[in-house]
């Protein structure tokens, strides 16, 4: 967590509301065309006077609503006292009196505990995120384990992985995501471990 400076282009601001206004404010936002984002959790409950349970979606972080800090001029405008805001009502989130901004990796950590809840939840598995082209990995286990790979092409389905030369396989994303270290990391480790 950061306080805000001059260098916008890879932080939120954090906005505060009423709990109960967390998905609508963060909803409004988006349809006003700024980038908005707040976790939410699968929740499984009871429906009123039904056997059946219902899921839902809920505010994982009620009363925060995470924005794009490039957007914060027109979020000061809309607080301005003679604006009569079409948003719910929100406030700055802030600390000492600064505004906090938090850092996309911060912010890409929570989307990855949501995809993680909503999943053990709802028992369908997400699809899975397409790894990075040109990016080193190594298999844990089966036919090409302990050799490392450089990604070729990859998309939430399927990773074409070049191991060697000119040996291409294309293996299930979700399969390769189970089985993968990263190569780079593996090396780390081994160094580490030597070192000892």
């Amino acid at each position: 967590m950061t306080k805000a400076d001059g260098n916008s282009a890879d932080r939120w601001c954090i906005l505060r509301t009423a709990g109960a206004r967390t998905l609508l404010l963060a909803q409004a936002l988006n349809d006003a065309g700024m980038e908005a984002y707040t976790p939410t959790v699968l929740s499984s409950h009871r429906a009123p006077r039904r056997r059946a349970k219902v899921k839902t979606l809920v505010a994982g972080m009620p009363t925060f609503v995470f924005v794009r800090s490039g957007h914060v001029p027109d979020l000061e405008w809309l607080l301005r006292p003679e604006i009569t805001s079409p948003l719910p009502p929100f406030a700055f989130f802030r600390y000492y009196g600064r505004r906090v901004e938090v850092r996309d990796a911060e912010i890409a950590k929570v989307r990855r505990q949501e995809t993680a809840q909503i999943e053990r939840v709802s028992g369908v598995k997400a699809r899975a995120a397409a790894f990075g082209v040109g990016e080193t990995i190594m298999l844990t286990a089966g036919s090409f384990a302990g050799l490392p790979g450089i990604v070729r092409q990859s998309d939430g389905r399927h990773t074409l992985v070049v191991f060697g030369n000119s040996l291409e396989v294309q293996i299930g994303t979700s399969h390769l995501r189970e089985q993968t270290v990263n190569a780079l990391s593996s090396k780390q480790d081994d160094l580490a471990h030597m070192a000892r």
